[in-house]
């Protein structure tokens, strides 16, 4: 099967059948190592486990990935424990059994000389341990979710399934000591899969292959491997099957259990058990493909020599007389036969009994029990080859790739590249002695190592390990296209994603279409058999037409996908639920970009509650696309304007993004830094600022480190991290630095643009109104005016080639644009062009009320204050009215939210009310502004100061208006006080019109109060700062420096200086 790749998840299923298809991971690059616990960690009462567990931390590269695995699990345990504070000494004993049984493994290991290997009859003793903890933690991890009155009446219950899992680890550590053979056992296990003398030319970055001509001889005798497991060390293996295949047995029975009591459409059913394992055959092409896999697993184990291989590697179909065969049914059969004691022969149909069994059980849905049995399968191949035979090892590298496929969907990463590394190294050395029979598994092993490095974050090797992979394919593909078309398609479908991930969007496109093509073909062949593969291709497809901007080919791509898998889902509801997810999360995000919001939200509404069960089910599988799903439902619930609803989810995703992110650094930097930057923006829109500049200012250093290493795939992430760096600098009022951001940022795009135009054409008009925006806060109007107007034009074309999409952002350009043109001086066509923003905005209101109304309203508010200056004073409060509404209902639903837009609103209803002589009335809606933003000003100083010292200049001149003089004063002092400050802090120029304004009203109101010689010590000081301001900008400052000159000399004759006031008179006169 062939999934898509899921952008932020880090995975793509492509390997293509018979293979099974891992998640995308990373088998060379290290992961981080377990920290060791300290005191706080854990209770007091854990005291010895603590000191194992930090004994044992040190020996997890020497014991095995088995280990840390186990001791990940161990501290997540005792983690919940120390918070639920609850059923303490029953976890203790509990953790202290599992950590000797951890003990006994590593030191065995240690004395062996060589780590316990996946797949081997150590590891399989393992298995049960691991499943204990596991089902253990997520027990206790529901019960902490349980409210404190609820987890009472649970302790008890908690306590008696601790004392038997407790118990069961007693037997497991029992079977352990009573063998005396493990060690030997391990460094047989380990032996039989490696070739003696023989350098692999794997590496940390993963391996490098070599094709030769003439190959070197392999030497049968160096492979065959004396067994030197003792009786007793045979009887532990015995025990570990008869163990695990008990416990599979299990959950199969509990399967048909569940099932018997529900109907077909998931009810509650009368049925019976017998009819209710009826319910759902298999159809006759499952049935076909089963038998085909039965077929081609028994020619895969038949003992010989390499002259069988031929063909075996690519099985060609054929008829199939395979009866119907349930496969709940089947998987009991299989075990009943299996787990007779008396069955103690290994012979191929064992081996074929077990890779059935996994197949059924996969399809049941019991992935981590088709994980044990691979286990088995592996464990039991090991114990063929030591007879020499090269197709014994094939055969076990074949069952290392499905056991490393199965580890990694488990999100068992360690262990998933310790078995894909061991399955390379085997392979390998066959390809040079004969490529011409082993090419094809070398391929197949590259890919998953590919797949693998992808995981973990080694994007180059991964690249290196699928162009490697590739070119053997289209070179075994060209001698015998029947036989490999197949397995070219899926290596094609790999390749495409390694080169989106590398930023080589275009190849990437041009490979998944050449891959599509051939999907195409065999789906038309073989309908049943490929349908979810080229669902997966469509998937992949879909991803990278909207990479290039061409989203409405994308939106069709997925939409074929989403039926595919839809109708997949309906036959296998448990094999293809994580598939139908993907597609649903994908198809919500093609369909906001065409502009379908409210499809997009419903769409990811139904991913999200996939994903939250497959999560609950396998949380160590599922938790990186579960993230991935809260942070695009967060992202469209805030394009609905419900922006706490948004930053709830938001945290919940950053929460799971870090935890990902310091398991694997590497390989969950670039989802955490998305993540940062998303929770950013989350917290600006609810009004938390300052916090939201503390997550770009870590965004933008974790983009820069990403950038550094791979400059096309993160170009535009880092541009797009910048931009909102550059808005949340400027919400702070840092306004130098705010613009060097989004310069910094505007210079990638349009460096993209170059190259990419359909893909960077949005984010550059964008990035243009916030450099537009910046630059008019410097005061560079005319640049300002500039950039809005390329900005303005690249919305109009992208709107009249998509005007769904592409409405909004026209009407905010031009919103943006109308600002610019004023501050230019040109009134009447900054007037023109508000009122077409108006009546954009008012459209999508009447669509999509709570989408816009804040556009809406802001909209409103500049054009009231435009009909202001152009004298239409009635209309302005018209329009000033109606914003005003609409605000008080937005802060009554989000006073968090929109308690700053309220007092903006209230603030310039004041003024035009004042305008439109209801001076009263304007007095009262300033002082109810004022209160709001000292409220404001005292949670966020910073951001809210210049606001509030506006609003007491404004309350000071109504004071005074209205004869409150001493109320004006005192109003005006403390405005003068903030302005003061504001030009001290804030870049030069930026308050200096405002300080010298202020202190200009300052001296009157000190001049009515007859304090005549301050009055004039502050006229004195704005005139020298008008003069400075009419120097620089003669035509914005030539009214205020002639206004101020006039009251200068009015203050100069009060005090007798007649002769100075008719020199500034004369100055006045010249200006005028």
């Amino acid at each position: 099967m062939v999934v898509a790749h899921q952008p932020g998840v880090g995975g793509v299923l492509a390997l293509s059948s018979p293979q099974p298809s891992p998640p995308a991971s990373n088998a060379a690059g290290p992961s981080k190592s377990i920290g060791k616990l300290t005191a706080s960690d854990a209770m007091a009462a854990f005291g010895t486990s603590v000191a194992i567990f930090n004994q044992l931390a040190d020996f997890t590269g020497v014991a095995g990935p088995f280990l840390k695995m186990g001791l990940g699990v161990v501290q997540e345990i005792i983690t919940i424990v120390e918070e639920v504070k609850s059923n303490k000494e029953e976890c203790v004993d509990f953790i202290k059994r599992a950590l000797e049984i951890y003990d006994y493994l590593a030191q065995a290991a240690r004395a062996a000389g060589y780590p316990i290997l996946p797949g081997s009859s150590a590891a399989l003793s393992i298995e049960p341990v691991l499943r204990n903890l596991i089902d253990f933690k997520d027990e206790i991890e529901r019960f902490s979710k349980l409210e404190k009155w609820r987890r009472v009446g649970k302790r008890a219950a908690i306590k008696s399934a601790l004392e038997k899992r407790t118990a069961e680890l007693d037997r497991n550590l029992l079977l352990l000591t009573a063998a005396s053979g493990l060690t030997n056992g391990i460094r047989a296990d380990y032996q039989m899969s490696q070739a003696p003398n023989t350098p692999s030319s794997t590496n940390a970055s993963g391996p490098t292959v070599t094709l030769v001509d003439e190959p070197e001889e392999i030497l049968l005798q160096h492979l065959q491997i004396q067994d030197t497991q003792s009786d007793k060390s045979s009887e532990m293996l015995s025990d570990s099957v008869q163990q695990n295949l008990k416990q599979v047995s299990t959950s199969v029975k509990e399967v048909i259990r569940r099932n018997s009591l529900l109907n077909t459409d998931g009810q509650p059913s009368t049925f019976d058990s017998q009819d209710a394992r009826l319910q759902k055959p298999f159809t006759s092409e499952e049935q076909r493909k089963l038998e085909k896999l039965r077929q081609d697993m028994e020619r895969l184990f038949l003992p010989g020599d390499s002259e069988d291989l031929e063909g075996i590697f690519h099985i060609q179909s054929g008829t199939s007389t395979a009866d119907d065969d349930d496969p709940a049914e089947s998987a009991l059969e299989l075990l009943a036969e299996l787990c007779d004691e008396s069955n103690e022969t290994l012979d191929k149909s064992t081996l074929l009994s077990l890779r059935k069994l996994s197949n059924d059980l996969d399809t049941l849905g019991l992935l981590d029990e088709g994980l044990m049995v691979l286990q088995l399968l592996a464990t039991l191949c090991r114990r063929k080859i030591d007879n020499g035979h090269a197709l014994d090892r094939t055969n076990l590298a074949a069952a290392l790739r499905h056991l490393g496929a199965a580890l990694s969907s488990a999100g068992r990463i360690d262990e998933a590249v310790a078995v894909s590394q061991e399955a390379f190294r085997i392979v390998e050395l066959m390809a040079k002695r004969e490529p011409a029979k082993y090419n094809a598994h070398l391929a197949r092993s590259l890919r998953q190592t590919a797949i693998l490095q992808n995981e973990v974050g080694d994007y180059d090797a991964a690249m290196q390990c699928s162009s490697q992979a590739l070119k053997i394919m289209r070179s075994l593909h060209e001698a015998n296209p029947a036989a490999f078309e197949e397995d070219l398609a899926g290596t094609l479908h790999n390749y495409s994603y390694q080169l989106d991930e590398v930023g080589r969007h275009q190849d990437a496109l041009k490979v998944i279409e050449e891959c599509l093509g051939m999907y195409r073909s065999l789906h038309e062949k073989q309908p049943a058999a490929f349908e979810d593969d080229l669902a997966g291709t469509l998937h992949n497809y879909s991803s990278q037409l909207s990479e290039v901007g061409r989203h409405e080919e994308a939106l069709q791509a997925i939409e074929e996908c989403l039926g595919m898998y839809r109708s997949l889902h309906e036959k296998r509801p448990v094999a293809f639920e994580a598939d139908l997810a993907m597609a649903l999360h994908s198809y919500s995000n093609r369909l906001g970009q065409v502009g379908r919001l409210e499809e997009a939200l419903k769409a990811v509404e139904e991913c999200l509650t996939k994903y939250r069960s497959l999560h609950e089910s396998r949380p160590a599988a599922f938790e990186a696309a579960l993230a991935f799903t809260l942070n695009n439902y967060s992202n469209h619930l805030s394009k609905a304007e419900r922006y706490e609803e948004a930053l709830r989810i938001m945290e919940e995703c950053l929460a799971m993004h870090r935890s990902l992110h310091k398991e694997r650094p590497e390989a969950f930097e670039a989802d955490l830094a998305r993540t940062l930057h998303n929770y950013s923006i989350a917290l600006s829109q609810a009004g938390s600022h300052e916090e939201a500049l503390e997550a770009s200012e870590e965004c933008v250093v974790m983009r820069r480190s990403l950038y550094q290493k791979r400059p096309a795939a993160f170009e535009l992430e880092l541009a797009d991290s910048l931009h909102n760096y550059s808005n949340q600098l400027s919400e702070a009022g840092r306004h130098e630095e705010a613009l060097k951001a989004i310069e910094e940022s505007l210079a990638m795009y349009r460096s993209q643009h170059e190259r990419r135009p359909a893909v960077s054409e949005v984010g550059q008009a964008g990035v243009l109104i916030s450099y537009s925006n910046r630059l008019g806060t410097v005061r560079r109007d005319e640049e300002s005016l500039k950039a809005i107007q390329e900005s303005l034009a690249m919305y109009r074309s992208l709107y009249e080639k998509r005007p769904a999409v592409f409405e909004d952002d026209l009407a905010k350009a031009s919103h943006n644009c109308t600002i610019a043109l004023r501050k230019t001086g040109r009134h009447e066509e900054a007037l023109t062009a508000i009122q077409e923003s108006l009546e954009i905005y008012r459209s999508l209101h009447e669509k999509r009320q709570a989408a816009f109304e804040d556009d809406l309203t802001r909209t409103l508010e500049v054009y009231s204050e435009w009909l202001s200056e152009a004298g239409r004073y009635e209309e302005a409060v018209k329009a000033m009215e109606e914003c005003l509404a609409m605000r008080r209902s937005q802060y009554q639903s989000q006073p968090a939210v929109f308690e700053a837009d309220l007092a903006e609103a209230l603030n310039n209803y004041s003024k035009r009310l004042s305008e439109a002589g209801r001076r009263e009335k304007a007095l009262k809606r300033n002082e109810e502004c004022l209160a709001m933003r000292r409220s404001l000003y005292k949670k966020e100083p910073t951001a809210f100061e210049a606001d509030l010292a506006r609003t007491l200049e404004k309350n000071s001149m109504w004071l005074s208006t209205a004869g409150r003089s001493e109320e004006a004063l005192k109003a005006i002092e403390e405005c003068l006080a903030m302005y003061r400050s504001l030009h001290q802090s804030r870049p030069a120029g930026e308050f200096e019109a405002q300080l010298a304004w202020t202190v200009s009203f300052y001296s009157i109101q000190l001049s009515k109060a007859r304090r005549y010689d301050e009055a004039l010590e502050a006229m004195e000081e704005s005139v020298v700062m008008y003069r400075t301001l009419h120097q620089s900008r003669p035509a914005e400052f030539e009214s205020h420096l002639a206004s101020t000159l006039r009251n200068y000399a009015k203050q100069l004759k009060k005090v007798g200086r007649r002769e100075e006031a008719l020199e500034v008179i004369k100055e006045y006169r010249a200006i005028r």
